[in-house]
């Protein structure tokens, strides 16, 4: 404690750097006493790392970009205010879409960050970004003025008048022509006069210089307005009954226009969104109903709400209500505009998933609604019904929202962002993934492994002898089993200790074996597949009935069975047959699978189920259009079939559409979908009916199958991986698609255990550590990075 005993808050700042530099290993030091971050949480929990790999602090005398250097730093920075961000070409722009954001800058140069598995980033690549990335500079792409974000997609307007999208293009959204996705910008064609344009789900619009509107793509709920409310189309298309255009915005399923003559929207009405009174569907504008007296100079569009500033610094909001969306005190959904009680002063305003924000004249931003990932930034979790201050914000100088993130630019020329940070999209260098394998924080002594799309588990013995689970990642279905729907980028334990032999992950579920043979299940169980009558979620383990005796489980991604006298035993879904009894019926209570007996183990992929007999043969059923049954077909089959001539399987593995066995000879056989290399055949990615082996590798002793790719563990210890790589989920330290495995280079060493899930792979090492590497979109790695920030957080942008 300091003389005085209490601490400033640039004292507070210093005390933190010292420490961070004390125990942090992700940093590094310059010289004597210097410490160097990489990522924010290198400078405690209240510090920011700066683009120079300086950590800075909340600064309350007076530095105007709110922030000050740490003492240790490196002179002349040492306790100096934090300059302006670049202000020779300063951020114009920041604009987000559904979980990803970009930004222009003063010379028209884009960049992006977030989700970009799409293409949405505009790199290039499909891959997902902590850091602002630059947008490829296409040929012909020139000065950017404006740019607007749908969920999936992003589109430029140019200083040329012309338009520029990328990203994903299923619904046409890109106004290419066609349905191709686009990871760089490409024209739209025919558009060379256009002033603002805006962004919905899956639909883009344009408003012209004299004023009329064009849009393009998905239009099953009116989104175009062009009348038709049934057909896509992926080229403009003008809205009716649309002119002098001054606003546009757009969202989700529902576009507004502010024109000279008031307002008018289109599209989706299902929550009263566009304001008329009715909750009928409009495939061409319909007319707000303006309060009488009131004139509006801005409007914004949610997922199912719309909202709009006042000449007078009012806000208005109409629609979806059930979380606080429209700011009023109540979760009333209303089908006309109402005013926000008590808020005055407002300049600017954004609407995001189910939360909106403004900003006022003063600079300070406020923001209400949907609050589960702290998009609200007032640092908890909790949803307001009212508006409340972002937390350290009172230099705004535009705001925007995702749909669970949301961000505001400051008259300093930063950007920072608050909410959700899962695939990056507050822009802070936050891990969200590794292309090489890092330790589980918080983890020893594992003694078993599994891994579901995202979240992973691990048994460990407990104090009194018996197994205990553990589990982190993904966690919105309940599927950790903790109690609660948050991610945990750590290890937590089940809410009831129940003593496990076995554990399993499927896709958004997981269940345990206990030692008295009962099954249990927690997480995502709409289609049954928890084994309990209600076809609900559940956060918390719950006893599958009428199953008992139980000496192995296996999980899928809808379905989970067990084994019980060497006869498979099947519950939840059943669409395409892979509960193996003859029907399409899904079940939520355990079936008996007919005609399997002698089973020693079974494995789950996406809708297909197999069984390892004691004979050494298999028996596939379920889903077979990819080959995945391996009996030389292409078909399902809501029965048992053989696997074409495999012999001497000692164990089965099981991804969405692709299988393989491990052989009494130690080699590796695959079958099913091939087309991102999991067969490891070592020739063009394609699929087999029949099962092949896996070149260039022996000596296998353990397999593990993700969604999309594979691995195997040798008796040295090796783990090798290949097939889809696009998250770094083989660790190799690229996003290479491997076609077989590389033996010179294994992905991990002294492994025990392994364990594959959607696109991350973890082993346990032989002094029962667990590693895991590839990608940690919802802390399924557990190394432990923040993945929620309920308060602001400086996105990392370097000066050009």
């Amino acid at each position: 404690m300091l003389a005085g005993g209490v601490l400033t808050v640039r004292q507070v700042g210093v005390v933190i750097a010292v420490l961070v530099g004390a125990v942090v290993s992700a940093g590094g030091c310059l010289d004597h006493g210097v410490f160097r971050c990489k990522v924010n949480r290198d400078c405690g929990a209240q510090g920011f790392c700066e683009s120079n790999g300086a950590c800075s602090f909340v600064d309350s005398e007076g530095c105007p970009s709110g922030r000050r250097y740490g003492r240790h730093v490196q002179d002349p920075l040492s306790n100096r205010c934090v300059d302006p961000a670049c202000p020779a070409n300063p951020v114009i722009h920041v604009r987000a879409g559904g979980a990803h954001a970009c930004l222009v800058r003063y010379d028209g140069a884009v960049a992006c960050w977030g989700a970009g598995t799409d293409g949405q980033l505009g790199d290039g690549n499909l891959l997902s970004r902590s850091t602002v990335t630059p947008v490829t500079p296409t040929p012909g792409l020139g000065t950017a003025v404006d740019i607007a974000l749908g969920d999936r997609h992003t589109c430029a307007l140019l200083n040329d008048m012309t338009v520029w999208c990328w990203g994903a293009n299923e619904s046409g959204q890109l106004g290419t022509g066609d349905t191709a996705a686009r990871p760089t910008p490409t024209q739209v064609a025919g558009l060379t006069d256009v002033t603002a344009i805006a962004a919905g789900g899956a639909f883009t619009c344009a408003v012209n210089r004299d004023g009329s509107a064009l849009c393009w793509g998905r239009n099953a709920d009116g989104e175009l307005g062009n009348g038709n409310g049934t057909d896509l189309s992926p080229t403009p298309q003008p809205v009716r009954l649309l002119a002098n255009v001054q606003t546009l915005t757009a969202r989700d399923r529902h576009a507004c226009a502010l024109t000279v003559g008031g307002l008018l929207c289109w599209g989706s009405n299902e929550q009263g969104e566009l304001g008329d009174g009715t909750r009928n569907p409009h495939p061409e504008p319909t007319a707000v109903m303006i309060p009488p007296g009131v004139t509006w100079t801005d409007v914004v569009a949610g997922a199912a709400h719309t909202c709009a500033l006042g000449t007078t610094g009012q806000i208005w909001c109409w629609g979806a209500n059930q979380l606080g969306e429209l700011g009023d005190g109540t979760d009333e959904t209303r089908a006309v505009p109402a005013v926000v009680p008590s808020l005055t002063s407002v300049t600017a305003i954004a609407a995001g998933g189910h939360h909106t924000c403004t900003r006022r004249d003063d600079g300070t931003v406020l923001c209400w609604g949907a609050n589960h990932a702290g998009q609200l930034g007032e640092g908890t979790t909790s949803n307001f019904r009212v508006p409340v201050p972002v937390t350290s914000i009172d230099n705004g100088a535009d705001v925007t929202a995702g749909n669970a993130f949301s961000c505001v630019r400051r008259r300093d020329g930063t950007v920072s962002c608050w909410g959700d940070d899962r695939v990056g999209q507050l822009g802070g260098g936050t891990t969200i993934e590794s292309l090489s394998p890092i330790r589980v924080s918080n983890l020893d002594r594992a003694q078993s492994i599994t891994a579901g799309r995202a979240h992973t588990c691990a048994l460990r013995p407990a104090s009194d002898g018996a197994a205990s689970t553990v589990c982190w990642g993904n966690n919105q279905a309940g599927q950790l089993g903790d109690g609660t729907r948050l991610d945990r980028p750590t290890p937590v334990a089940l809410k009831i200790s129940l003593n496990a032999r076995q554990v399993v992950a499927g896709s958004v579920h997981t269940c345990l074996r206990g030692g008295d043979k009962s099954v249990w299940c927690w997480g995502r169980g709409g289609s049954g597949q928890l084994g309990t009558p209600a076809l609900i979620d559940f956060a918390v383990p719950v006893n599958v009935a009428g199953l008992g005796d139980v000496t192995h489980i296996a999980a899928g991604q809808s379905h989970t069975c067990g084994l019980r006298e060497q006869s498979a035993w099947c519950w939840g879904a059943n669409d395409e047959g892979q509960l193996g009894d003859g029907t399409n019926l899904g079940r939520s209570t355990p079936i008996a699978v007919p005609g399997t007996p002698d089973i020693v183990q079974l494995a789950l992929g996406g809708a297909h189920t197999c069984a390892r007999h004691l004979d050494g043969t298999v028996t596939c059923w379920g889903r077979g259009t990819d080959g995945q049954l391996g009996n030389n077909q292409k078909t399902t089959s809501a029965t048992p079939v053989i696997v074409w001539e495999l012999m001497n399987a000692v164990a089965i593995v099981a991804g969405v559409r692709h299988t393989c066995a491990m052989l009494a000879d130690q080699t590796v056989s695959c079958w099913g979908d091939g087309v991102w290399g999991q067969l490891g055949w070592g020739s063009s990615p394609v699929g087999h009916e029949i099962p092949s082996k896996v070149v260039n590798l022996a000596d296998a002793v353990e397999i593990a199958a993700g969604d999309n790719h594979t691995c195997a563990r040798t008796s040295s210890g090796n783990v090798f991986c290949w097939g889809a790589n696009s998250s770094g989920q083989i660790g190799d330290g690229t996003h290479d698609t491997r076609l077989e495995p590389i033996v010179d280079a294994p992905s991990f060493v002294n492994a025990i255990a392994i364990a594959a899930g959607g696109a991350h792979t973890c082993a346990i090492k032989n002094d029962q550590s667990v590693f895991c590497w590839g990608s940690d979109s919802a802390g399924q790695l557990g190394e432990g990075a923040f993945l929620q920030h309920p308060t602001a957080r400086p996105t990392h942008i370097s000066c050009p």
